[in-house]
């Protein structure tokens, strides 16, 4: 295939991609009440109350949060793009081991959505509401709260990436464990700063919610980086 075909088939797969996103949202719509009950769950037992002070502030909410479902829904078939636009510049021999990495992939984002809703939304909401009722009550606006939940939900399951991203580049030869290991400060305050951008609120509560997962998870990464490159000296015969 030369350029133009290529960006032809890139073009058709983005498009069948968004296709399938719209029609997912348009779907979700009618379930826009029940999916909005799933979003406001964290709040329940918080002394506060949601509520709008624009006239699109309750529709600009309500299609935030169907499009976040319809997106986590829509993911597996994101990568399933992804590697069907891939996979003719793919070698036969590592199909499978890459199908398997995108699996991983999946995976590891389910587990960074979860642990947005059941751990990282909660506890910021107990301690920044908590915090600020001392003092004040607590009134939130609904698009911000809902600005405040897709932003943490979404930079937690990107965030939780971080170990296969890492895993699969050394596994094909582009990422060397020995400076990871050695650049761990560098490493630190990228993270720090990385998350200072991602959260949805500038406080150090929040930063530390992200920041230490985040570094966690780069040793974590470091470790199955580390496992593959072993195993991949242990193949190559001695002299």
């Amino acid at each position: 295939m030369d350029v133009v075909a290529h960006l032809e088939e890139f073009r058709r797969r983005l498009l069948l991609s968004l296709g399938v996103f719209l029609v997912l949202s348009f779907l979700l719509g009618s379930l826009g009440r029940h999916l909005f009950a799933i979003v406001k769950a964290p709040l329940f037992g918080l002394r506060t109350r949601l509520i709008f002070i624009g006239p699109a502030e309750a529709f600009s909410a309500y299609v935030k949060v169907v499009l976040l479902f319809s997106f986590v829904l829509c993911f597996p078939y994101f990568l399933y793009q992804i590697w069907m636009f891939c996979r003719p510049a793919v070698p036969q021999r590592i199909q499978s081991r890459i199908l398997w990495w995108a699996f991983f992939a999946l995976m590891l984002f389910s587990t960074g959505i979860f642990f947005a809703y059941y751990v990282a939304v909660p506890f910021a909401l107990r301690f920044l509401v908590g915090f600020g009722q001392a003092f004040a009550e607590a009134t939130l606006t609904v698009d911000r709260y809902v600005t405040f939940f897709v932003a943490t939900v979404l930079a937690a399951g990107l965030v939780f990436e971080i170990p296969i991203a890492m895993a699969f580049l050394s596994s094909i030869g582009w990422l060397k464990t020995e400076p990871l290991k050695t650049k761990r400060p560098q490493a630190l305050i990228a993270i720090l700063v990385i998350a200072a951008v991602i959260t949805p609120t500038p406080d150090v509560f929040n930063l530390a919610l992200f920041s230490a997962p985040m570094y966690a998870l780069y040793e974590a990464g470091i470790f199955i980086a580390s496992l593959i490159e072993n195993s991949k000296k242990r193949r190559i015969p001695n002299p």
